[in-house]
């Protein structure tokens, strides 16, 4: 054990919205994901990030480390193990001996949550489409004795209850990736998506479009719940396979009408399963908090169901609750480890970026010169003034946000009046959906006149009205 207050530890995820994070003591000096360095969206780890990405990019990468900790998902990338290995003894500069470890999924995911929550005591609830492969799970769960499980089998969900800095799972629920028998909550929402949009990462469209239907229109069984596991009918399998993706280009196609009401039949029955899993969770865990992480946490629409209407009196979803937080949950592990003590552990804010090396002048100043753009300097007032003139402004300032939102760091700028402005930044500079939501952002003390909200929402996890 460590007791010099300097120590260093790295955490890195291996999978999808790769990412990495150094702490130093107890405080993080830098996490960033690997989606701001490539600007690829989502982009997955991969052998080399290290070595060519990070470090190059990285002005602050050479501590002398303590210890790396990883972890990986269901994909392949476990089986490059050795490699990744070879590339950090290579690349990174440890402080005594090359201690590499790696922890579960759903373990990091805990760590991004519990320790950095402010509860003592609390039930936690990870869930997402799939973690880790049942042979790299904790063996610390007790499967039940009428379940078989095989080689094939992946967490999909996780419960604890997390107590002073232990964690005790409650239950694990597998799944053996038999598509024709899906279960789960990650699995019905990744189906849902699918059947309405091509290509992956498109659960966030089904969200938006799920407020253009009404639900009742589609009458559908409820999600089964018993006790954390989701069985997912058939009746909802049949209309997957046989949904086709909608014309989102025009707001009177029929077919739209028709996808929209999909997506709000999925999106309420998806609330509904989450709810009735938070009871049974508040039955088992006699805790008033509840940590929420893993991919179906980025769901604000349901966290807002969460909020006013679940069980817990209090919840906490980390700023990043998807895959990406999974770096800081490992290098918050590592903390545990050589030191001992999370009681210092803060994730208080997403102004996690580190400082690159890339200047603004090296940004591409030709792609810029074709849209009508020029570079700024930092004027409060000359924001202002083109804001009210009808301009789009990209701001650039101080650290980057870690997680998935723009938080005002990194964010596009605009007078939220103007219907017009919704649709020149979906079509003209995000490339997507017209129908798809923006997020407006006021003075914290002016919230309460503008919307419908009782908590503070400093990380754009909730939805209100």
């Amino acid at each position: 054990m460590i007791s010099n207050s300097e120590y260093n530890v790295l955490g890195i995820n291996r999978t999808q919205d790769g990412s990495a994070c150094l702490i130093s003591g107890s405080k993080i000096v830098w996490a960033i994901q690997k989606e701001r360095l490539t600007r690829k969206k989502h982009h997955w780890g991969k052998l080399g990030d290290v070595s060519s990405i990070y470090l190059p990019l990285i002005r602050n990468f050479n501590k002398p480390i303590d210890v790396v900790v990883e972890c990986y998902s269901s994909d392949d990338e476990f089986l490059q193990k050795d490699n990744y290995h070879s590339e950090l003894k290579e690349n990174i500069q440890f402080r005594d001996s090359c201690n590499i470890i790696q922890i579960p999924h759903h373990l990091a995911h805990l760590y991004s949550a519990a320790p950095v929550s402010g509860f003592s005591d609390s039930a936690v609830m990870i869930i997402d489409f799939m973690g880790s492969p049942i042979q790299h799970s904790e063996k610390i769960w007790t499967p039940s004795d009428t379940i078989h499980y095989t080689d094939k089998d992946v967490e999909i969900a996780s419960y604890y209850k997390w107590d002073n800095g232990r964690a005790n799972c409650i239950s694990k629920i597998f799944w053996d990736q038999n598509r024709n028998k899906g279960l789960g909550l990650g699995f019905f929402y990744q189906s849902l998506a699918n059947c309405l949009f091509p290509g992956e990462g498109t659960e966030g469209k089904v969200m938006g479009l799920s407020s253009y239907g009404n639900h009742l229109e589609l009458p559908m069984p409820p999600l089964i719940v018993e006790a954390g596991r989701v069985t997912i009918p058939d009746e909802w399998l049949t209309l997957f396979s046989a949904s086709k993706p909608f014309n989102s280009n025009s707001s009177k196609d029929r077919n739209f009408e028709v996808c929209a009401t999909i997506a709000a039949a999925g999106q309420r029955a998806f609330e509904e399963a989450l709810l009735e899993t938070t009871r049974w969770l508040y039955s088992v865990t006699n805790t008033e908090n509840l940590c929420f992480a893993g991919g179906i946490a980025i769901n604000c629409v349901a966290n807002k169901r969460l909020q006013e209407t679940g069980p817990f009196r209090n919840l906490f979803i980390p700023p990043a609750p998807n895959d990406a937080g999974t770096a800081i949950g490992c290098a918050i592990y590592g903390t545990k480890l050589v030191s001992n003590d999370l009681s210092k552990s803060t994730w208080g804010n997403d102004y996690l970026g580190p400082k690159l090396n890339i200047e603004i002048e090296q940004l591409p100043i030709d792609q810029l010169k074709k849209f009508n753009c020029e570079i700024i300097q930092d004027s409060v007032k000359t924001i202002c003034d083109l804001l009210v003139q009808g301009a789009i402004i990209g701001l650039m300032q101080g650290e980057a946000e870690f997680g998935p939102r723009a938080l005002g760091h990194r964010s596009i700028l605009a007078i939220p009046t103007s219907i017009r402005v919704r649709d020149l930044i979906n079509s003209n500079i995000k490339g997507r959906e017209w129908f798809r939501p923006l997020a407006p952002i006021v003075i914290a003390s002016d919230a309460h006149k503008y919307f419908d909200i009782k908590k503070p929402s400093p990380f754009m996890l909730y939805s209100c009205n």
